[in-house]
């Protein structure tokens, strides 16, 4: 229990003689039950307290698992506890130490719990400061764990445990596994030997027997010392006053320093805390380079360096001195380099030592040249040269060019002297510089001759002449006699030769031999002429020519304009000339002299038509003539009659053609002849629609369509029979009285029952039908047209009362609405139209295309079923009338009359 009695009795016979060597710290008995026994056996030595040894620093603790007790040391471990306090102090005062540190209760055991958690307040701050061992005891077994960071991470720089519970008491087995766990030895007492050197801690644990069971050394933790050497990574020779810069986090923060290499290149920074470094050597002249390393430990890491150096390049161009004409395969030397100049004069040389140089370059045909160069590790330095080219040389030969016999005396020369023919023709022009030079022979009796020639450095360069006898030449102009413009193109030849005349009618007869030679001119739709010219040597003979023009002609044909057909017996004119197309239509005026004409064609029943024509001499011009009729035109507009909207791409015909309409729905029907015509307009889901419309000449007539949607049923009877219904009584098909067509329908009854019903196949909520009807006679009211339900009930019908009213009749509320009369004896167009939205129920109706305003409401009660059936008559009985149908029609959109 930690009394004094206990360590009198129990500890002081085998112990008590190493007293004055031995540094104590509290057990948990101690902390638990009282430390007034601890610290009268131990003369009242500190809680926890640290000193050195051996090179190294140690620290006692007090454990914390029982630091919560109400007596000393009161809360050692909480928050900012004396003793955690203390510990982080004084480890701030021994940084990069080799730390060893001890306490009772083990942060980390294989005890079934993994160890204290109440000791982590001390463990964190030691694994941080990169403390290099702690020891404990309290768990009665020996474990060895491998270095660990303060939150149990193993790692090489963390720190090291030793449980050593081994004073052969109360045995504890070891309890599970951790990977972290080096060693482990139960059942055997014993005690931890600790051997320190300056670098390292060895241990041993020893048992009573002396048998060692576990032993090693762990590497000091604490600072370290950086050295190292730099060299060339060429030579291997050493670089002084290079600069090695370091950076890292220790255990106290960010590490950062720099050291200088002395005259052998070494370098050596010590004291650095342990950590891993980011090392960077740099040099004047050398690339820098960089490495990790890792110091610490009380060790000294060597980190050298072999640098690899910038270099030096030698670069610049090589030129001609006299043309400044990059020099290519020049030879530049420097050294123990050499380059030869790319295509650009340009030459690099690398590698060279930094120092100073003689460069050299040298070229063939050039004299070579030299200059000093100081060249500079990781620069470049620029050295051109200019090289004086050697002289050269021009030689060859004069000749007759007509004979080839050599011309002796010739005088060959250029702008830097001249030379004169040996009896072989043969000339030198000796120590020519480099240039381009014009070169001319000439000789008594022949026309001199220049040539161009360039002269490279040193080199020699023939040029040969052959001389031609001198010769005169012939000029002038040729124009156009009766305008006095120069003509182009034209030729003028004589026996040796010929050339033709530019844009102002010029031409030159170069060469031409002396004496009497006779020149023609000719063009194109001109006379030919000719003259006899003297020609005098090294002279030039001026002969104009004028020549006469050809008359021309205009040809071509005359054709109908609308149809494309040629007219015969047409008359052209132009100027005095005039003709008569043929049955081909074609005509032709010859003799025209070159001008500009006005041309006149016109024929019996067209219009005369004039055209500007130009000719030229000996031309023959087409003009054609397209005579027009005078026709007129029918246009206009093709439109939904329903929306109003333009209806594209309609069909619009007559007798004598077609055309569709535009985006804008018109249309035009151009040379129309003038007459009487039926035009009709047609268009994908409507119906067709014609008028009559006359059209006269010269004047458009107008004929504008609204065109009506298609109905998807109708009947206009042609038939013969009520085949398109489905059902029917009373009614008869007949030809007396018709719309449209040939047929109609009629009911004529004396007791009624005359009536076409259709089944629509669907039900229709809205819907459009329409009929044209004639009422012969009546004496009693009747149906017109009902829209009923699928299944025959009424919905509403169109009725004419005694008095010839139309009546709109609804067949669900039996109420009716008297309209406008409607006359006998001729035909009706009656359209209704039915919505059925739920409740909301509208009714309109036309007569004869007008609306009847009495019929047009959106509030009329009809019920909600949609349209099924729709019947064309009456059904009722005891009813007498006579009327016709013709031209019924179902449509879910506006019919119209």
């Amino acid at each position: 229990m930690g009394t004094y009695e206990e360590f009198y009795n129990s500890y002081d016979p085998a112990w008590g003689p190493m007293r004055s060597v031995t540094n104590p710290v509290l057990g948990d008995q101690e902390i638990y039950y009282g430390i007034q026994g601890y610290n009268w056996y131990w003369n009242n030595e500190p809680a926890y307290y640290s000193f050195d040894a051996a090179g190294w620093h140690f620290i006692a603790l007090a454990a914390c698992a029982y630091s919560d007790r109400p007596f000393p040391p009161d809360g050692l471990c909480r928050g900012s506890s004396p003793e955690v306090t203390w510990l982080n102090n004084d480890l701030a005062a021994h940084p990069g130490a080799c730390t060893i540190a001890y306490w009772h209760e083990p942060r980390f055991a294989l005890d079934g719990t993994g160890g204290s958690v109440a000791e982590q307040p001390l463990w964190a701050p030691l694994a941080n400061s990169h403390a290099t061992a702690v020891v404990n005891a309290d768990r009665h077994n020996y474990e060895r764990w491998t270095a660990m960071d303060a939150n149990g991470g193993a790692t090489a720089t963390g720190v090291a445990e030793f449980v050593v519970g081994t004073g052969n008491h109360n045995w504890e087995p070891i309890s599970g596994s951790d990977p972290r766990v080096m060693r482990t030895i139960t059942n055997t007492a014993g005690a931890l030997k600790l051997s320190l050197t300056t670098t390292t801690a060895g241990f041993q644990f020893i048992g009573l027997d002396g048998t060692v069971g576990d032993s090693g050394n762990i590497p000091c933790q604490g600072n370290g010392t950086l050295a190292g050497a730099l060299t060339d990574g060429g030579s291997g020779a050493p670089i002084a006053g290079a600069t090695i810069s370091y950076s890292g986090t220790g255990p106290a923060g960010p590490v950062t320093g720099s050291a200088t290499t002395d005259s052998t290149g070494h370098y050596s920074v010590a004291s650095i805390a342990v950590s891993s470094y980011s090392v960077t050597a740099q040099a004047g002249g050398y690339q820098s380079q960089s490495a990790t390393a890792v110091v610490g430990g009380g060790s000294t890491t060597t980190q050298n360096f072999a640098l690899t150096s910038q270099g030096t390049t030698l670069t610049g161009t090589v030129t001609d001195a006299a043309t400044a004409a990059p020099i290519a395969g020049a030879t530049v030397s420097a050294g123990t380099g050499s380059a030869t100049s790319n295509v650009n004069g340009t030459y690099r040389i690398t590698g060279l030592a930094p120092g100073t140089y003689t460069a050299t370059a040298s070229a063939s045909n050039y004299a070579g040249t030299s200059a000093p160069v100081t060249l500079t590790a990781g620069s470049t330095t620029t050295q051109n040269f200019a090289l004086t080219p050697n002289p050269g040389t021009i030689t060859g030969t004069v000749t007759d060019a007509a004979t080839a016999a050599p011309l002796a005396g010739a005088t060959v020369s250029y702008s830097g002297g001249s030379t004169t023919t040996n009896a072989s023709g043969q000339y030198t022009l000796a120590s020519v510089p480099e240039g381009s030079y014009t070169l001319t022979a000439s000789a008594s009796g022949y026309t001199s001759q220049s040539r161009s020639v360039s002269v490279g450095p040193g080199a020699t360069e023939t040029q040969n002449f052959a001389l031609p006898t001198a010769t005169g030449a012939i000029t002038g102009t040729v124009t156009d006699a009766a305008t006095g413009k120069p003509i182009n193109g034209a030729t003028v030849s004589y026996s040796g030769g010929s050339a033709t005349t530019n844009a102002s009618g010029q031409y030159t007869l170069a060469s031409v031999p002396p004496g009497t030679s006779t020149v023609t001119a000719s063009a194109s739709g001109f006379t030919s002429q000719s003259a006899s010219v003297i020609v005098t040597a090294d002279s030039t003979t001026t002969q104009n020519f004028g020549l006469s023009p050809n008359p021309g002609t205009i040809s071509g044909t005359v054709t109908d304009a609308g149809t494309g057909a040629p007219i015969a017996g047409a008359t052209v004119s132009a100027g005095t000339g005039s003709a008569t197309s043929n049955v081909n239509g074609t005509y032709r005026i010859t003799g025209l002299a070159p001008g500009t004409y006005t041309a006149t064609a016109s024929a019996s029943g067209y219009a005369s038509q004039n055209r500007t024509v130009s000719v030229g001499p000996g031309a023959t011009v087409t003009q054609n003539f397209a005579l027009t009729k005078p026709y007129g035109a029918i246009s206009g507009t093709v439109i939904d009659a329903a929306t109003g909207a333009p209806i594209n791409a309609a069909t619009v015909s007559y007798s004598g053609g077609s055309t569709a309409t535009n985006a804008s729905g018109q249309y035009t029907l151009p040379n129309v002849p003038p007459g009487n015509y039926i035009v009709t307009a047609s268009a994908a889901r409507y119906t067709s629609k014609s008028q009559s419309i006359v059209v006269s000449a010269g004047a458009t007539a107008t004929a504008n369509f609204g065109l009506w949607l298609a109905p998807f049923f109708s009947d206009g009877f042609e038939s013969g029979g009520l085949s398109n219904w489905t059902a029917s009584s009373g009614l008869s098909v007949e030809t007396a009285t018709v719309h449209s067509g040939t047929y109609a329908a009629e009911g004529s009854t004396l007791n009624g029952t005359t009536y076409a019903l259709k089944q629509l196949g669907n039900t229709y909520s809205d819907l459009y039908d329409r009929t044209y009807f004639d009422i012969k006679s009546q004496t009693t009211g009747f149906t017109l047209m009902a829209d009923q339900t699928s299944s025959g009930g009424g919905i509403v019908r169109i009725y004419v009362n005694p008095q010839s009213q139309l009546v709109l009749w609804n067949d669900v509320t039996q109420l009716t609405t008297t309209g406008p009369t409607v006359s006998l004896g001729t035909w009706h167009s009656v359209e209704l139209h039915v919505r059925i939205s739920g409740l909301v129920v509208t009714t309109e109706v036309w007569l004869d295309g007008a609306p009847v305003p009495a019929f047009s409401t959106s509030s009329a009660t009809l019920g909600i079923l949609p349209v099924g059936q729709v019947q064309l008559g009456s059904q009722a009985m005891l009813q007498i009338y006579d009327v016709a149908f013709d031209d019924v029609a179902v449509s879910t959109s506006r019919i119209g009359p």
